[in-house]
């Protein structure tokens, strides 16, 4: 009878060893580790959940995130679960077969951050609005330039924004890692002031030498002449209808229009403001460039699909080329002697000698290019691209497109301002001006202007940018 007593017990002893679930008593062991967060502080209170094929343990860390059971063999999976947590690893697996130690990074499921936005001096900048992303609402800066938010889930790009200002870093991403997010702001780009008008703006030309700034008014048959030192009206000069595009030549002081709706360009003297001529073109004028050192005038004809080159003094007509469909903008590189012309409907961009007059070139850009600006300094061009909310840039020695730049909403016309190597681009759809480092190709800051910006051009000397706001019926000086 003992024997089958002593026979039964081991049979026993050895069915539990094949089945993994008895381990001799030097075969148990500790299983521990920490539950952290970002910051290195211990979690209290998180549950610890060991399973294995028999059975389950569950614990608690304590006030330093730690957890410890003694005990263990064999597969053994450790899973931490806290309301309001998530885990890094979220479970994992382990043969505890000897003192094993299992960490895990927690991170909370919603999270707040903050901070401060000051100048280079440590002075405090309220008013900055606070983006993040584009599902969050935003938050401002208070009177200690002191900012807050809470509820933040995932990784979130926090941006701050305020006209005038650029800052440092531009944007920064956060997941919960990092509770303080501060930057840096220097006074940058910003609107200056607005010159009510009463008409419809379009082109603008600045005599940098005599201070005046003129603007054609596409709503009527009128030049309006402005002193630039305190924006006050002078004078207000009759030409064709539907004055458009307007181009001054120093060389000369001779003022140039685009006459849209009467199909001429109209010459005025510009030192008494007197009409010296009229001069017809057909073809509905709109784009017109000048090239001091060739006395060359270059008008966009769209309604011929062709550019008339004209001799600036005396003015005359003395060659027409073809281009692709819809030209709207031409520009001058004058180091070069090339021009650029946009063709709206083609898609494209023709590049034409000015030595010859011949095309030696059409580009496939962006959709709708409209707007063409050059850096004489660099040989870079750049085109705004209305339907594609991008500016080309292509390199003039190559004739191709370098880089696409993403700006604003319907990107209408471009300046270039060579001496900062700086571009500014009208974007119609929102209300901005894009301002891209040329050195980088990036856009730096959108500055809001006023409702419907198209045409634009600056004022070295002076060091603003004009903007025409034809909604709105006023012209922007930024600075």
């Amino acid at each position: 009878m003992l024997r089958k007593i002593l026979m039964l017990i081991s049979l026993i002893i050895v069915a539990l060893t094949l089945s993994g679930c008895f381990f001799p008593i030097s075969s148990f062991h500790t299983l521990s580790g920490y539950v952290r967060d970002s910051f290195g502080n211990g979690v209290e209170g998180v549950n610890i959940l060991l399973s294995y094929p028999n059975g389950y343990w569950k614990l608690k860390t304590d006030s330093n995130g730690y957890w410890s059971k003694n005990g263990l063999a064999g597969n053994v999976t450790i899973t931490p679960t806290a309301s309001g947590w998530t885990f890094n690893p979220t479970s994992t697996t382990v043969v505890v077969n000897k003192k094993v130690g299992i960490d895990f990074l927690g991170k909370p499921a919603t999270y707040t951050i903050s901070g401060y936005v000051k100048d280079t001096f440590g002075k405090s900048i309220s008013g900055v609005t606070i983006l993040f992303g584009k599902s969050v609402s935003c938050v401002k800066t208070n009177a200690e330039g002191f900012w807050t938010k809470g509820g933040l889930s995932g990784e979130i790009n926090v941006k701050p924004q305020k006209s005038g200002w650029l800052f440092t870093p531009s944007n920064e991403m956060v997941n919960g890692m990092k509770d303080d997010v501060n930057f840096t702001g220097t006074l940058g780009i910003g609107e200056k002031t607005i010159i009510p008008l009463g008409n419809t703006p379009s082109g603008i030309a600045i005599n940098e030498k005599d201070g005046r700034m003129y603007i054609s008014n596409s709503s009527t048959n009128l030049i309006s002449v402005y002193n630039v030192y305190g924006y006050t009206k002078i004078n207000d000069m009759v030409v064709g209808n539907g004055p458009e595009g307007i181009c001054y030549d120093p060389n000369h002081k001779r003022l140039f229009v685009a006459n849209s709706a009467t199909d001429t360009i109209t010459v005025l003297d510009a030192s008494d403001d007197k009409t010296l001529q009229t001069v017809f073109i057909g073809g509905q004028p709109q784009g017109m460039a000048f090239n001091m050192k060739t006395n060359k005038l270059y008008v966009t004809n769209s309604f011929y699909n062709a550019v008339c080159i004209l001799s600036a003094s005396p003015t005359n007509v003395i060659g027409i080329v073809r281009v692709d469909k819809g030209p709207k903008s031409v520009a001058v590189n004058s180091v070069t002697n090339m021009v650029y012309v946009t063709n709206q409907l083609g898609g494209t961009l023709s590049i034409i000698d000015g030595e010859t007059g011949d095309v030696v070139d059409d580009i496939k850009i962006g959709g709708k290019p409209l707007g063409v600006g050059v850096n004489d300094e660099t040989n870079m061009v750049y085109v705004a691209n209305n339907s594609d909310n991008t500016v080309s840039v292509l390199n003039g020695g190559t004739d191709s497109v370098a880089t696409t730049i993403e700006v604003g909403k319907n990107p209408s016309y471009v300046y270039v301002d060579p001496t900062k190597n700086r571009i500014y681009v009208t974007n119609s759809g929102d209300d901005t001006v894009s301002v891209i480092d040329g050195l980088t190709d990036k856009v730096i800051q959108n500055i809001k202007v006023g409702a419907g910006p198209t045409w634009i051009t600056g004022d070295s000397k002076m060091g603003t940018v004009y903007v025409s706001n034809s909604t709105e019926k006023t012209v922007s000086v930024i600075y």
